[in-house]
């Protein structure tokens, strides 16, 4: 369980609704049994990592590497139920329980593995003990309500150390300072070798560190970015949810999931729906960053 900030910004005129004058980019790892109840957050946009994605043996490791550390509860009527004692006779055994249930699904995913079952299927009987890498950007006062209704005694306990986790990671945040027309890159701002960059190379850098998510290994060399961003814009299709972590700051525009601003998403559909290149859509936002 671990939250990271990547990217903390905050728009820096003199407005009074401050809540909404920040965002922020968390990496998160947590047991995927609880990504369902994060993903009711609709207004915290983000990419995590994908059983379809990963090969299962790539998965079995990452399964042992990060082991799920269960908070077990004691059986009862509702949706929570009171702590288990640790140091409990039940406790040990239900952490037995589960280790024979891993090694069990572990045997026969290797087995529709061998017989050539795709790794869409076979790693789905395992996402009871995979952690799952999330990319998530939102405003600071999204997140204030996330951890409002998350850490709570009616909670499910695994949820509640994530939003911990969260908490944590932003209060030791301080955001850094932008303007009106500046951007939001994850990924990108504050690393040197990006710098001088056009700005739409950084945008389609960072979208493809927040699409790579889906495969857990970060490559950001500008070759594998520009590779990534292709598939995700080739076709008719748009894979637009990588695209959701860049934001530029504007008061005056409130298009998204993110208040006082533009998401890149919505510049790159704009520019679909009127027939012009991204380079012709984009010219508009292109000041220094």
């Amino acid at each position: 369980m671990s939250a990271k900030v990547i990217l903390d910004t905050e728009y820096n005129p003199d407005h009074s609704y401050k809540l909404a004058e920040r965002v922020i980019t968390l990496e998160l790892e947590f047991p995927k049994f609880i990504l369902a109840e994060f993903s009711k957050h609709r207004n915290i946009s983000f990419n995590t990592s994908s059983s379809r994605a990963i090969p299962v043996e790539k998965m079995l490791e990452t399964i042992q590497e990060h082991p799920i550390q269960f908070k077990w509860t004691k059986k009862g009527p509702g949706m929570s139920g009171e702590p288990l004692e640790i140091d409990s006779l039940a406790y040990q055994k239900a952490n037995d329980i589960a280790n024979e249930i891993q090694d069990f699904l572990t045997e026969k995913v290797r087995e529709l593995d061998a017989l050539g079952i795709h790794k869409q299927h076979a790693n789905r009987f395992l996402e009871t003990f995979q952690t799952v890498k999330v990319v998530a950007t939102a405003n600071y006062f999204r997140w204030m309500d996330f951890l409002w209704l998350r850490i709570d005694n009616a909670v499910q306990p695994e949820m509640v150390d994530l939003a911990r986790e969260i908490l944590e990671a932003i209060d030791n945040s301080t955001p850094e300072k932008r303007g009106k027309g500046e951007w939001h890159i994850p990924y990108v701002d504050g690393v040197e070798e990006y710098k001088d960059l056009p700005l739409l190379d950084k945008l389609k850098i960072s979208a493809s560190c927040c699409a790579q998510v889906s495969y857990r290994k970060l490559d950001t060399s500008i070759e594998k970015s520009i590779d990534i961003y292709n598939k995700l814009v080739g076709g008719k299709k748009l894979h637009a949810t990588p695209f959701e972590h860049q934001f530029v700051w504007d008061a005056n525009s409130n298009v998204g999931n993110i208040t006082y601003g533009r998401q890149f998403r919505h510049i790159i559909e704009n520019t679909r729906k009127l027939n012009l290149s991204l380079k012709e859509g984009i010219k508009d936002y292109e000041i220094s960053n």
